[in-house]
C-alpha cells in the first residue's frame, strides 16, 4: 500500500509544484491528495512496531477510516 501512495503523492507534490503562486495549496484537490497520503503514512509509522498480523489488521481498519473520513468530505 505505501508504495503505491508513495507514488501518487509523488504526483500531488508535483502538480502542487505546478499551480499558479495565489493559490492556496489547502484548498487544491492536490494539497488534499499530500495530506489524504500524509495521513495514511502516519498511520503506518504508528503501527510500526507491531507483528505482521497485527499491524495488517489494525491498518485495514484505520486506513479505512481515514479512506471514509476523505470521502464525506467530498459529498
Amino acid at each position: 500500500m505505501v508504495g503505491c501512495f508513495a507514488h501518487a503523492r509523488r504526483g500531488f507534490t508535483d502538480a502542487l509544484k505546478a499551480r499558479p503562486k495565489e493559490a492556496v495549496v489547502s484548498k487544491t484537490t492536490a494539497g488534499e491528495g499530500v495530506n489524504f497520503c500524509n495521513e495514511l503514512f502516519k498511520i503506518g509509522k504508528t503501527l510500526k512496531d507491531l507483528s505482521y498480523d497485527k499491524r495488517y489488521e489494525r491498518c485495514l481498519k484505520q486506513s479505512k477510516s481515514a479512506l471514509e473520513h476523505g470521502k464525506k468530505g467530498k459529498s
